[in-house]
């Protein structure tokens, strides 16, 4: 990513289908405007793990040959609540304050973060 060194699951579905039934929930609620107008669209949604981030300007290559080296394991992650947060960036620094969490019954598995 253009500022984070991120991990994509394999296997996108489970988390962009669990986030699409979420915006539903939330636009029968806070009425489907609350949705719509959000900061983040439903389009172009990529889900991943901050790993790092970065501050200076340089290359990406050690960074992702890292990732893509051969001695990097897949791995399997349990995704057992979800929670809502507010996100602040300020001057490249990000922030956030739970709102509210969402265990879930039973845990979609998103495999191989790689």
């Amino acid at each position: 990513m253009r500022e984070a060194v991120a991990l994509f699951p394999l296997v996108w579905e489970p988390v962009s289908g669990l986030r699409d039934r979420l915006r539903m929930a939330i636009g029968s609620v806070l009425g489907a405007d609350a949705v719509t107008t959000a900061p983040e669209q439903a389009q172009g949604f990529r889900p991943h793990v901050s790993v790092a981030y970065i501050r200076q300007s340089g290359s990406a290559g050690p960074f992702i040959a890292k990732v893509e080296s051969p001695d990097v394991e897949p791995a399997t992650v349990e995704v057992r609540a979800v929670s809502l947060i507010a996100l602040i960036r300020d001057d490249h620094l990000y922030r956030w304050e739970t709102q509210a969490v969402i265990p879930l019954g039973s845990p979609p598995v998103i495999e191989s973060l790689a």
